[in-house]
């Protein structure tokens, strides 16, 4: 597959579909922490490149257990890491027929995501509520993974739609998010 700098910046669409591949862009590799850190700044890491105009990327079809879909900022900012994002444009990801267990919660960071196809991931029981978030999203497809409940019933009832998977995410990062509000404010935490 090579380092992300080996692909072209203007690159719109990307297939690297049924290719035997069983990892993705390790982040220390691509950002070259190994050498001194900062692969905006130093000489060494001209190749180095986001893939800011990627639209479309289609990984079905591999052996990939995970994807990483940022990297934080090296060295950090006084202000704290920068998450930054490999593809920021990215509206179409397959990932479909891979071997996906778990999706990070990292995944909802693609704002621009609209279409996401997780199918034949056959170990893949259960999805992040961020994915709740992806605001722009229209397609999922997760035929052929072995969802846990209440999600499965969720989607294998007759006339789902992905507004409602995504709905139910929502409402479940919501809850989550509200709940921890609740700890981090209560009085056995305050003093």
């Amino acid at each position: 597959m090579g380092p992300i700098g080996d692909y072209p910046s203007s690159l719109r669409s990307l297939d690297l579909s049924h290719n035997q591949i069983h990892s993705w862009f390790s982040s220390s590799e691509s950002t070259g922490q190994g050498c001194c850190g900062d692969v905006f700044a130093c000489p060494h890491h001209t190749r180095f490149r986001r893939l800011e105009n990627l639209k479309t990327l289609l990984l079905g079809g591999n052996s990939l257990t995970g994807l990483e879909v940022s990297f934080e900022e090296h060295p950090p900012p006084t202000e704290g890491r920068k998450c930054l994002l490999w593809f920021p444009n990215l509206s179409m990801l397959d990932l479909s027929e891979n071997k996906l267990s778990e999706l990070s919660p990292r995944i909802a960071l693609l704002s621009q995501l609209s279409v996401l196809n997780l199918s034949g991931n056959k170990d893949l029981g259960e999805l992040p509520p961020q994915l709740g978030l992806l605001s722009r999203i229209w397609n999922l497809n997760f035929q052929g993974c072995n969802l846990t409940e209440p999600l499965k019933s969720l989607v294998e009832r007759k006339g789902s739609k992905t507004v409602d998977v995504v709905g139910y995410l929502k409402s479940k990062q919501d809850f989550l998010i509200k709940s921890h509000e609740v700890v981090v404010s209560s009085p056995a935490n305050s003093a």
